[in-house]
């Protein structure tokens, strides 16, 4: 059983065993009605209020009622095609939907609710060859401790290919994962349906975890620094994934990209070792802002050595002014960058479309 799996089925557990047996066979939350319309499901009998939070409802939570079995249920409009994230709400503690299997782990926690159109999103599984997910448990040495990272292969993959795989290090946000790009930024099923549709070249996907230290998750003013993770992937994730895939180990063939906190990783990173990486992508980036000369020297002495330096960040982020005055840096230090400027937030459904975006653009 997944992680996911394994919370969904304990809360399960836990609800039904506190208040004995319940004629409720209802086995999946949400039901999709005729109309489109979706009703939510938790059974609470001892609960004295139960509330649907969500982005999509008015206010960010709607209340929900509870019949004579103790099944709290709302029914809300269709919504647009889009993934969404909600939690229940019972008696001020926020809960995941036990009876739902999608779902997002980390500080950032929630049920994920799939609402597909007519036509596929590029997220969506289609009838198309898959890669695979691997994952990978690995001692740290930089690090001192047990870590893990997910490796995607692209649909034929070889182990004994001739030609070497291109790769790239798809980093996570403050909050979430290893586990987060592939299950809610949707990327291993991105890469597919770009290889199938010949826009992408098969190449390997690394993502690793972000978070090195505890109390980063913790703080209340978020990530306190890089806390080695650079060493960690440089020295570690890297060999790691050398070692055990058929990669290039050439520049031009290795990318690195992350959104938010991963995106700032991403820009530190890569613009301090041309060496390593070609191409270097931010999406609503916590970009750098101190110490610029110093620390990418490098970089303004040689930008020609950049393949693309990509620089996405919609209009309504909270991180669009510190954006902002970084490529301002990148102006006045003539290192030529991609800007991808956008409507809307700090959102995964933004981070979604910039992956499917920034792929294509990549070792050609």
């Amino acid at each position: 059983m997944s992680v996911r799996g394994f919370v969904a089925a304990s809360l399960m557990l836990s609800l039904f065993t506190r208040t004995g047996s319940s004629q409720f066979q209802q086995t999946e939350s949400p039901e999709f009605l005729k109309d489109g319309s979706l009703k939510f499901f938790l059974r609470a009998p001892d609960a004295n209020a139960v509330y649907l939070t969500g982005g999509f409802v008015p206010d960010g939570k709607t209340a929900m009622t509870k019949d004579a079995e103790g099944i709290w249920s709302v029914t809300i409009p269709p919504l647009e095609p889009d993934i969404y994230g909600y939690k229940f709400e019972v008696d001020g503690v926020s809960i995941v939907d036990p009876m739902n299997y999608d779902g997002r782990l980390g500080r950032w926690h929630e049920s994920l609710l799939f609402v597909r159109g007519e036509t596929p999103r590029l997220y969506e599984e289609q009838n198309v060859p898959r890669g695979t997910v691997h994952i990978h448990a690995y001692e740290s040495n930089s690090l001192e401790a047990l870590r893990r990272v997910r490796v995607y292969t692209p649909p034929g993959y070889r182990a004994d290919a001739e030609t070497p795989y291109p790769v790239v290090y798809l980093l996570h946000g403050y909050g979430d994962y290893e586990g987060s790009w592939s299950e809610v930024g949707r990327a291993d099923v991105i890469a597919d349906n770009l290889i199938a549709a010949g826009a992408i070249v098969p190449s390997v996907i690394v993502m690793p975890k972000g978070h090195t230290h505890p109390s980063e998750l913790t703080s209340r003013t978020g990530p306190l620094s890089d806390r080695g993770f650079a060493d960690d992937l440089l020295n570690d994730i890297m060999p790691l994934v050398e070692r055990e895939y058929a990669v290039s180990t050439d520049r031009e063939k290795t990318a690195i990209v992350g959104l938010s906190m991963g995106g700032g990783h991403a820009l530190n990173i890569g613009l301090k070792n041309l060496d390593e990486f070609a191409w270097i992508g931010g999406f609503s980036s916590a970009a750098p802002t101190e110490g610029l000369d110093e620390s990418f020297a490098d970089a303004k002495r040689h930008p020609e050595q950049l393949k693309l330096l990509w620089i996405g960040i919609g209009r309504d982020d909270f991180l669009f002014e510190r954006n902002e005055q970084f490529r301002s840096w990148l102006d006045e230090s003539g290192i030529p960058y991609t800007p991808h400027i956008t409507d809307g937030g700090h959102t995964w459904a933004i981070w979604r479309d910039y992956i499917a975006e920034f792929l294509p653009l990549l070792f050609k």
